[in-house]
């Protein structure tokens, strides 16, 4: 655990137990959509592909 947060009032270790738990989920919903669009990409390179006759 951090130095710093060993000084934190108990109001404080709240708000920073929220904020990190929002930073959490924010993060995974970004992951959520890298994923998302990388496999629309990769259809569309498929079906770009196909229409070039590769395989």
């Amino acid at each position: 655990m951090s130095e710093w947060k060993d000084h934190l009032k108990d109001e404080e270790k709240q708000r920073v137990e929220v904020i990190y738990e929002r930073r959490q989920r924010l993060k995974a919903r970004d992951r959520e959509f890298t994923e998302e669009i990388q496999r629309i990409m990769n259809r569309a390179i498929r079906r770009m592909r196909r229409a070039k006759g590769k395989s």
